[in-house]
């Protein structure tokens, strides 16, 4: 008898491992909604499929090269919504960052500054020390530059750093110099005073940080900053695991903004309860953008 008990709670117990482990690999939120229900935090916005440009990587600076774009318009939709968001902190630090690696954080980090440099003064760092991508997008034939690393061990002038990105409004911070003690950086005064000095030549200063479930860098970088910017990509999101990665931030007192919904595949969302005017609004934009406007359904109530 004592055996049959051992055997019924061992089984229980692989029961109760076999959920969480299905819970945690749960590939939701695929709508708004679902973000919401199961997150807890607000939607700020929904960025439209990307297809990779090149080998697995999202374009990076889309807002620039197709700025009449239904993707550009869907940035600049999330630039507002954190202005509004934020208009009682003037908030000018913001981290962008998300669960796991492939959500599109760089994809939405740089393109979003592009957007908020037509407004305001606007630095872009690329925090991630470990896979740093945004060079790549934006000085392409600069090979391995200096930066952020470089900075802060040396003394030079910050703007012997920092590089242009083809928007007057915005400038970009490297990664720089590849180091084994990216944690140790970041967590460093010599940062926080860094940070302080750009404050006082930028209006907004956007982190392209680490994914949070990889490393521990996003952690630090997030208490650093005014609030954060969570990005979630579409029915690939493990939503135990983000609700860790915010139940983390929340202890370590961080502003959560909200979320964005990345890669989302429109056409799949129109027959999403309640998307239908929002659909129809993706299709008023394509046609705008094709110069055959024509008149299409109002938004539905919401």
């Amino acid at each position: 008898r004592v055996l049959r008990i051992f055997r019924i709670m061992k089984l229980a117990a692989l029961m109760s491992e076999a959920r969480f482990l299905c819970a945690a690999s749960s590939t939701l939120p695929s709508t708004p909604e679902e973000l919401e229900r199961h997150l807890s935090v607000p939607h700020l916005g929904t960025l439209p499929l990307l297809r990779a440009s090149g080998g697995d990587r999202l374009p990076l600076t889309e807002y620039q090269d197709q700025p009449d774009s239904y993707f550009s318009e869907s940035i600049r939709s999330l630039r507002t919504a954190l202005m509004l968001s934020h208009t009682k902190h003037g908030a000018t630090r913001l981290v962008i960052t998300s669960t796991d690696a492939n959500e599109g954080k760089s994809s939405v980090a740089i393109n979003l500054a592009f957007a908020f440099a037509q407004l305001r003064r606007t630095l872009i760092i690329d925090c991630d020390l470990r896979r740093p991508s945004l060079e790549r997008a934006v000085a392409p034939d600069e090979r391995h530059p200096l930066g952020l690393t470089d900075l802060l061990a040396g003394s030079d002038e910050i703007e012997d750093y920092l590089l242009p990105t083809g928007e007057p409004g915005l400038a970009l911070l490297p990664a720089g110099t590849r180091t084994l003690n990216q944690l140790e950086i970041l967590s460093s005064p010599t940062f926080g005073a860094l940070l302080k000095e750009l404050d006082e030549r930028f209006d907004v200063i956007i982190f392209d940080s680490p994914p949070c479930m990889a490393v521990s860098d996003a952690y630090v970088i997030a208490t650093q900053a005014d609030t954060v910017l969570f990005v979630v990509k579409s029915g690939s999101n493990r939503v135990q695991a983000s609700r860790s990665v915010l139940r983390r931030l929340r202890a370590l007192d961080v502003d959560i903004a909200g979320a964005v919904l990345n890669q989302v595949d429109m056409s799949a969302l129109r027959y999403a309860s309640g998307f239908g005017g929002y659909y129809a609004y993706t299709q008023y934009a394509e046609h705008s953008e094709s110069g055959t406007a024509k008149e299409s359904p109002a938004p539905a109530a919401s």
